[in-house]
Order: C-alpha cells, then structure tokens, then sequence
C-alpha cells in the first residue's frame, strides 16, 4: 500500500513507491544470459559508436524488451565484438526500470496509441503515429491539432520525449484526452534538467521543460495521476549535462565534428555518474534534479 505522503497527486513528492518497483523490475533475468538480480543491469559489453536500433514486434521477456526499447530511444556508447560481430548496450538503470514499466503496461492494454513513434514498434498490436513519414508509422498527424481518430477508442496512449518539441503542449494534452476511453491510460515522458535536442526529422525546435508540479498542472484538468517515476536519474542529468559543458569549448561553426566527439567521448568516460541513479531516485528530494519523469496517469470522465 503506497504511504499517504507518496500520493502522485499531493503537494510533496517522494520516491518511497519506486523502491518497490525496482525491486519488482530486478528479478527478471537479462537479456545476455546474465544471471538475475541487481547487478545484471549493470553488466553488459559496449561498443564504441553511436546505437540506433529499433523495437521489433516480438519483444521476448519484460527485461530483453526494456533493452531493446531503451536502445531505440537513447543512444547509447557501445562496444562491437571484433570476431562476432555482436553488440551488446549499456544503459542507465532507471531508464531499464522505466522501458520496463512501459512494456508491462502496452502488453497489458488491447488498443494502444504511440504518439511520436520515431523508428520503433512496440508490439504489434500498436498504432504508431508520428508527424513525419518512417518506416514503422502508420499515421502522420500532428498531435496539436485534431488527431485522425474517433472519441475514446484507446485504452492506453504513450508519449515518450515528445511534448518537449511541440508549441502547444496543452492542445496535444487535449486530444490524448479525447481519443482515450474513460477510464483509459496515458504514459507520458518529459524531461526536466535534460540537454538541448533536436533533430532534423520532426523534432526541430525543442520548446519546454517540467517540474513534477509543472507535470501534474499540465494534465490535472483532463487525467489523474496515479504512479510516477524517473526516466532519466539524477547521475545521468548530471553526466550528460557535465558532457555537453565540458565539449562546447571545441565547438567550430564550420567544422562541428570535433564538439560532437568531445561530447561523446565525457558522455563515456563520466558513464559511472549514472550509477548514483539507483540511489538517488530513492530519495525524497530526487525530483529536484532529475533529468526527467513518467507520469502514468487515467482519464478523467
């Protein structure tokens, strides 16, 4: 049972609950044949490139699909097996804990809406809606205006780094609302102390960032909050921050290609930073400097 002062919806935020599902979240074997528990989140070999990779329609275990989820939606720093020619990622452990909480909640839900699909699918049996023509989207529609769809036809909607990049965050809010069922579910990811990003495919302004008060304001008129959590720790914000400082100083207008090696190469060698997620998340004051939240919230009638 959640303490009372670990209420979404109160006026203080506390990271009591998420202890629970971590430790719901490690007993699952990862992907690797690494065997079980904390420290197979940790452990796995990297490759020295940028990962791109894409979710495919049979995500296999909770675990193996968090992975494979968090590779399409951050790249990550990784290492090729020079004879094999496998890969293998390392990523964060708050944003396994988060990709797994999602998965768990698409395979749950019979007709699920993917609003800023990028390169991924998540299961088969989701609709993947993005503003710009790829490969795995279904529909072009821009989440501002009316989305293509009748009244209350979903039972869960997921937009992930999304909001972020849209002018009109609240219109977007208005039509998840509206293509939802009453009762239906929202899986929101927004960031907060995280990096300037865009990219030239859709995301090319980047507008806003929340607080987790900021957060519940911007639903609490059409959806209640019912769990939440961190995407991004509060070692990963700082690792990634400390990168993007600590490369601007060989940023050239002409030749950028020195930034961006510098900036992947601190984003590397501070990687350990992320390691103080698992301990700060915990705490009662991690949502002041965590470098984003998923809000799980319900329709309101």
């Amino acid at each position: 049972m959640r303490p009372a002062c670990a209420d979404p919806n109160s006026d203080q935020i506390h990271g009591l609950h998420w202890r629970n599902h971590r430790r719901a979240d490690l007993h699952h074997r990862s992907i690797g044949g690494h065997r079980s528990g904390r420290r197979s989140i940790h452990r796995s070999v990297l490759r020295l490139r940028r990962c791109h990779g894409d979710v495919g329609a049979d995500l296999g275990t909770p675990s193996a699909a968090a992975r494979r989820l968090a590779l399409a939606t951050e790249p990550r720093v990784c290492l090729q097996h020079c004879r094999t020619g496998t890969t293998r990622m390392r990523s964060a452990p708050v944003r396994l804990l988060s990709d797994s909480r999602l998965v768990q909640q698409v395979r749950a839900n019979a007709r699920v809406l993917d609003v800023g699909c990028g390169n991924r699918r998540l299961a088969d049996h989701v609709v993947n809606l993005d503003v710009v023509a790829r490969p795995d989207v279904d529909v072009i529609a821009d989440a501002c205006r009316s989305l293509p769809f009748e009244d209350g036809v979903f039972d869960l909607l997921v937009c992930t780094s999304v909001l972020e990049h849209v002018s009109l965050p609240q219109a977007a809010v208005k039509e998840f609302w509206r293509v939802l069922r009453p009762g239906g579910k929202i899986w929101l990811e927004v960031p907060f102390l995280y990096h300037y990003h865009v990219s030239s495919a859709g995301d090319t302004a980047d507008y806003w960032r929340w607080t987790f008060e900021g957060c519940r304001r911007l639903l609490q008129s059409k959806f209640r909050i019912i769990d939440f959590g961190h995407n991004v720790g509060p070692g990963t914000a700082l690792r990634l921050m400390a990168a993007e400082v600590l490369a601007m100083p060989f940023f050239n207008e002409k030749h950028q290609r020195a930034y961006y090696m510098a900036r992947w190469m601190w984003s590397w060698v501070l990687y350990p930073l992320s390691w103080m997620d698992s301990i700060c998340v915990r705490k009662a004051v991690a949502a002041r400097a965590t470098g984003g939240f998923w809000p799980l919230a319900e329709r309101a009638a």
